[in-house]
């Protein structure tokens, strides 16, 4: 045991500063991913640890203190054993209580990240996620720095079984079956045929907008089960809930038509977004960062003094492209080539005119 405070805080610093490196790349260099609302699915993304009824998402908020008893106050639904016990094992090693050495975690890390988002090293929101992380000590960052272990929490809410838009919706089945004038056994049936939930509320000439707020419902219902019974925080139900408005809209409006599929495939590509990038002149990481913070491509072009025409003139080139070698490949007909090239105007209005949550 070292009794030197000097040296502890030295260590304790050159440890967080390992951690707090490994845990910035995590938040910061993720690359951005396709959109998780395109079609129905029956499994989460991710496998719970054993011992778990649904692993919790540690960035959403910290929601343990340290106690009187030099601990960190146990948290249901954020238990990992393996963060409590690099916590023992490192306090220990330090010669310091849990308490002391959380609090200097907390205090460090977020001295840290403040100093790295006045300088412009650090997004605020990734900030405030590793700063979200600091109430239960530096074992908090063990998911980045291994994330495959065993035990270690999913970061998005499409990593917990409890959250999983996708999971919430095969859930709501047996709700919304009937307003479709179907059994949920039929319902579950004809979409994992192919049927899409699109083609099943226009066949039974139904308004989407029922079949939406019962779908909501359901999930809102479904949520408030789970956080009753502690398997997820508030606070992780109300993140999930932010993201469920969307969801519902991409399942209601995914057709399994091969026209509007492949739409949604030239929307989204990456070949779309490097064809964007280039005439911004931009990587398209940070294209997409952009656009996921809120910016349309269309106001970033402005703002790079991008002229709208030559933006949308680069970006339907690349479209027809595309098209051109999905005929060629046989995933599209002519027939249907001819509609949907008559729609890439509106790809490309809706494409420079996207940002926030709805981009990827």
């Amino acid at each position: 045991m070292f009794k030197s405070g000097k040296f502890v805080a030295r260590l304790a610093i050159g440890v967080v500063c390992l951690l707090l490196v490994a845990a910035t790349f995590a938040f910061t260099l993720t690359p951005a991913q396709p959109p998780a609302q395109a079609a129905p699915a029956a499994q989460a993304t991710s496998t719970p640890a054993p011992s778990k009824t649904g692993p919790a998402n540690p960035t959403v908020e910290a929601t343990t203190a340290p106690n009187d008893q030099g601990k960190a106050a146990p948290d249901p639904a954020n238990d990992d054993p393996y963060q409590a016990l690099f916590n023992k094992n490192f306090a220990a090693k330090l010669g310091v209580s849990e308490a002391a050495l959380n609090a200097a975690f907390a205090s460090a890390l977020g001295d840290t990240t403040a100093q790295m988002v006045k300088d412009g090293k650090l997004d605020p929101n990734a900030a405030a996620k590793l700063q979200g992380l600091s109430a239960q000590g530096p074992g908090s960052l063990l998911p980045v720095i291994v994330p495959d272990k065993a035990g270690a929490k999913g970061r998005d809410v499409t990593d917990n079984p409890v959250t999983n838009p996708k999971v919430l919706f095969m859930n709501a089945l047996p709700a919304i079956a009937p307003l479709l004038k179907l059994t949920p056994a039929e319902l579950t049936a004809r979409l994992e045929d192919g049927q899409s939930l699109h083609d099943l509320i226009v066949a039974a000439n139904v308004d989407p907008q029922t079949i939406k707020t019962a779908l909501l419902a359901d999930f809102k219902s479904q949520l408030d089960d789970a956080v009753k019974g502690g398997k997820i925080t508030q606070a992780q139900a109300d993140d999930a809930t932010k993201t469920l408005d969307s969801f519902v809209d991409g399942f209601i409006n995914a057709s399994s038509n091969p026209v509007d599929k492949s739409i949604k495939t030239l929307f989204n590509s990456a070949a779309t977004w490097q064809a964007a990038s280039q005439v911004l002149n931009m990587p398209v990481k940070t294209l997409q960062d952009r656009v996921n913070q809120g910016e349309t491509v269309l106001q970033i072009a402005q703002a790079q003094q991008v002229d709208e025409k030559t933006l949308r003139e680069a970006i339907q080139t690349s479209l027809q492209s595309q098209v051109a070698a999905l005929v060629k490949d046989g995933k599209v007909s002519a027939a249907d080539s001819a509609e949907i090239t008559s729609a890439l105007p509106k790809i490309v209005d809706g494409f420079i005119n996207q940002g926030g949550p709805k981009s990827k």
